[in-house]
Formats: C-alpha cells, sequence, structure tokens
C-alpha cells in the first residue's frame, strides 16, 4: 500500500458501495465480492426522509440497533433500515453530537432505535481494540450497498446493479497522516502488478456504502472496527477507480457513546482485559500491603 502522505490534498466525498479489481487484473468476478458481502448478515440497507443523503448502509449492532453514519442522520426526519429481506422502521434517530456537517463530517456517526427487534439476524460485535492504532497494517473486510464498478472504469451509478458488496483492503493509517479527519483510517485502491501488496478480493467504496462495516477478525470471527465514510481521490478522478481510497470512522474513541445511547458495551480484547485484571489485583495488594 502506498504511504497515506501521497494522499494530501484529495477532495473528499461521501460513500456510498464498492468498486473491484477489473478482470483483466484478476481472476475475480462481481459475484466474489457479492458472496463476500453475503457473509455478513447483520448489514443492511439504510433508507431514509428529510435528509440530505437519502440511501446508504448500516450495521445491526443489537437486536434494535442500528450504527450507520451522521451525514445520512443528521437532519432525517425518518429512516427505515432492511435487513435480512425485511424492513425496519426507526422509532428514533440519533446524530453523534459532535457530527459537524453532513458534506463535511467531524465525527460521522450516528444510530438508529428500530421501533421493532430485528428477528433472524444476529448482531456483529463490537470490540475494544488495545490500542487506538492496533488494526493498522492489517487486512479488514469493507462491506455496503450500491453500484459497482471496477478499478479500470470507477463506480457506475447508472450502469451497475445495487447490491451488498464486500470487499478487502489493508489499513494503511489513520486521516491525520494525510491531513485529513484524525477520526478515520484510510485504505487505498491498489492495482495488481504495480509494486503495492493486494488483496484477493481488494476493492474501494463508491457509491451506497456509506454507514456500512468494516471488520476486522479477532478470535476467529469478523468484529466490527469502523463505519464507512467517505471516498477521496489519489489520482485526479474521484469515481472510486485504482489510486482513489476509502475512509471509515474508526469506533476505537467513539464505545463510550455507542454504549451510553444503546447500553451495548464492547468486548475488551483479552490481554487489554488481562492488563486490567492484573493491575486491579496488584492495586489491592498494595492496599492490604498497606494497610499492615
Amino acid at each position: 500500500m502506498k504511504a497515506c502522505a501521497t494522499l494530501l490534498a484529495i477532495a473528499l466525498v461521501p460513500a456510498h458501495a464498492a468498486t473491484i479489481l477489473a478482470p483483466e487484473d484478476a481472476a475475480v468476478t462481481d459475484a466474489d465480492y457479492i458472496a463476500e458481502g453475503a457473509r455478513f448478515e447483520a448489514v443492511g440497507e439504510y433508507s431514509g426522509s428529510g435528509g440530505f443523503f437519502s440511501n446508504g448502509s448500516g450495521v445491526l449492532i443489537g437486536e434494535r440497533w442500528v450504527l450507520t453514519a451522521s451525514h445520512l442522520t443528521n437532519f432525517a426526519s425518518g429512516a427505515n433500515f432492511t435487513v435480512g429481506g425485511t424492513a425496519y422502521a426507526a422509532s428514533r434517530i440519533i446524530t453523534h453530537p459532535n457530527a459537524g456537517s453532513p458534506f463535511s463530517p467531524n465525527i460521522d456517526l450516528g444510530l438508529l432505535e428500530l421501533a421493532t427487534p430485528v428477528v433472524g439476524v444476529e448482531p456483529v460485535s463490537l470490540w475494544r481494540f488495545g490500542s487506538r492504532g492496533g488494526i493498522l497494517g492489517e487486512e479488514a473486510t469493507w462491506v455496503g450497498f450500491g453500484f459497482g464498478g471496477t478499478g479500470l472504469t470507477g463506480s457506475q451509478e447508472f450502469a451497475s446493479t445495487v447490491a451488498k458488496r464486500g470487499f478487502t483492503n489493508l489499513i494503511d493509517g489513520f486521516g491525520d497522516s494525510a491531513n485529513f479527519n484524525p477520526a478515520t483510517i484510510v485504505s487505498d485502491f491498489d492495482r495488481p502488478g504495480e509494486g503495492e501488496p493486494v488483496t484477493r478480493l481488494e476493492g474501494n467504496v463508491a457509491p451506497g456504502d456509506s454507514g456500512g462495516g468494516v471488520f476486522v477478525e479477532r478470535g476467529g470471527r469478523m468484529v466490527l472496527a469502523a463505519i464507512t465514510s467517505y471516498r477521496g481521490e489519489g489520482d485526479g478522478t474521484q469515481n472510486s477507480d485504482y489510486g482513489d481510497f476509502s475512509g471509515a470512522t474508526d469506533l476505537f474513541d467513539h464505545l463510550a457513546w455507542i454504549e451510553s445511547e444503546t447500553g451495548i458495551a464492547a468486548i475488551p480484547e483479552p490481554h487489554a482485559a488481562l492488563l486490567g485484571a492484573v493491575t486491579f489485583l496488584l492495586a489491592i495488594g498494595v492496599r492490604r500491603r498497606g494497610a499492615r
């Protein structure tokens, strides 16, 4: 992957689905990306009214809770979340208090509280990583709804099928390493044969992916690490082709806000939990010795 420093002064726009490796470059098809997306049943489709952006994605994190992007929820007067073939109406729409403008969000996170519980779909797990940089360099899977395209054509907003797709990419760094939002992570879309590591299902966000999930593997399962926020142009053309990049809001600093609104706590990373337990036991020992 290219260093994030090469992504300076790139215009950002909300992210909306996935562009994929061109068939000329790899023996994969759009069906492979759709099959990858289907593995993540908790990622559903967002449709809203009254806001600036009406269509996108969301992730089921509790039987009545959906995590999505604030540029979808900001100013929305109503919303539906479709998952497992069923549409669920939101009874409450919550936008992060520090979201900022929907066109240039600060903290691009929003929540839907559904009027009825989701049936037949297991919510994803939130994960409390040991450190904010703990996912850098890892392969992540980005999942969301929208139009397709390839690294050569870019996103094809009016010439491709809307579908849930999943693509993989290495997490290159945080937004502040490229003078972007420090609350985000970024991955660039590399072309095979040009000297950069390329994952098997390399891709980029493009127009429907906003609010979708970015997942990494922990303990044999895929856990939610970030929420898709934007795409950036790395080659002068804002179309999610090779050289462009994907941006997502890292959840590391926002788990407390999510828990305060939903009551859903993140699973602590085992070594972090063990360290906390050891620290607690040592503190007890010190107090006991001091009491003698």
